[in-house]
């Protein structure tokens, strides 16, 4: 099963629940860092994936797009060909758990990668602590993050299929929520048709309480972010929060959340362009990616004359340049020799024979030359390279 849902949403948290409640151990998990110090409980296999697949269609994780992408076009699926071999153990098996928030954008894809459908899990947050969260790590604005929040929750309402995925809330999970805990036995029941009723409810109330130790909790302390604010009651941001209060007042009912995110309000769209590229790189990018000043570029005559070729075509005008200096050489050599008076049983004679047949064999190669294919390719190379040298006489 996949775990999406925005990033900073409780994501790990859930997939951490999941596969100690399925009894999966991912091989090359991602390491702990302080942001996630029990683990993201991700693999190294969809994170990568993911960011290529997003950068081919020319979005990122913190630039998702507007409208949903449509993965079925042959670039994708040459991805999806490409990487069948990395990803057999989840196109063979069944009881496997891995997370991506990435996963909100790209689900579609992995359709044609695992030749089907596999179902997911949706944790959604309260769009104010995924706000200070994001603000905490990744320094970005609240109408970004928001902005975030509701495109990535949005993208997930589009693919959510209320009778095999599952929407969860991170913070009543967390809280130990009887009526979402029930929700999750009742989900994951197929899944572990082995235990009996009370077993699974047990290894369910066993595991919750391992993972939602307090201790974990990061921002247990940290001052929240009232509502009371005058940016919560505007624009994307006040928008994104009545979404969320609507949702919660209904007990996070997945018709209902498929409802709430089926339009995209105007104020999104016309913020859009500005919000996903405030603060750019991200931290994330810079964490993975090593930023260096680019240098000046040299001028050039072009970006087809910065290979071989540029180099081939100056080895044939150079060589034209070379016959037409012996072509004018031996005219003159000619000209010399005809203009004086000598026998004709002369020794002249044989050396004006050899450099007039040196001069119909220079003729002769000069007319091949530009009968030539690649004479008159380079045509306009050497008009250029004829009008530098005039202004440059001048």
């Amino acid at each position: 099963m996949f775990v999406a849902g925005c990033h900073r949403s409780g994501t790990s948290y859930v997939s951490s629940l999941l596969s100690d409640l399925v009894g999966w151990n991912r091989p090359g998990d991602l390491e702990r860092t302080v942001d996630n110090p029990r683990g993201y409980f991700e693999s190294t296999l969809l994170g990568p994936l993911n960011d290529a697949l997003l950068n081919d269609a020319g979005f990122s994780w913190d630039r998702p797009p507007l409208a949903p992408l449509f993965w079925s076009q042959g670039r994708y699926l040459l991805r999806a060909t490409q990487s069948k071999s990395e990803f057999e153990a989840y196109a063979l098996g069944d009881r496997w758990v891995d997370k991506d928030p990435r996963l909100s954008l790209t689900f579609p894809f992995y359709r044609h990668l695992l030749l089907k459908r596999v179902d997911c899990v949706v944790p959604i947050r309260h769009p104010r602590d995924v706000a200070q969260s994001l603000f905490f790590r990744d320094g970005f604005s609240v109408e970004k993050s928001c902005l975030i929040w509701f495109l990535y929750n949005r993208s997930c309402s589009r693919f959510f299929d209320a009778d095999a995925d599952l929407l969860l809330s991170y913070e009543d999970l967390l809280a130990g929520s009887s009526e979402q805990l029930s929700r999750l036995q009742e989900w994951l029941r197929p899944k572990r048709e082995e235990l009996a009723e009370d077993e699974l409810s047990l290894l369910i109330s066993e595991k919750h309480a391992t993972c939602s130790a307090p201790d974990l909790r990061r921002n247990r302390g940290a001052k929240q972010w009232p509502e009371s604010e005058p940016w919560a009651e505007t624009g994307i941001v006040g928008y994104c929060f009545e979404v969320y209060r609507r949702l919660a007042s209904t007990g996070f009912d997945p018709d209902v959340f498929k409802e709430l995110f089926a339009v995209i309000p105007e104020h999104v769209v016309d913020r859009y362009d500005v919000l996903v590229s405030e603060g750019a790189p991200s931290l994330e990018f810079l964490h993975k990616h090593t930023v260096t000043p680019h240098a000046r570029p040299p001028l050039a005559l072009g970006s087809d004359l910065q290979t071989g070729q540029f180099d081939r075509d100056e080895q044939i005008i150079r060589s034209f340049t070379d016959l037409l200096e012996t072509l004018h050489q031996l005219q003159n050599d000619v000209a010399n020799l005809g203009h004086h008076d000598v026998p004709q049983d002369s020794a002249v004679d044989p050396a004006l024979e050899a450099l007039q047949a040196e001069l119909a064999d220079v003729k002769e190669q000069l007319r091949l030359m530009r009968e030539s294919r690649v004479w008159r390719v380079t045509e306009p190379l050497r008009k250029g390279l004829d009008r530098f040298r005039t202004l440059w006489s001048r």
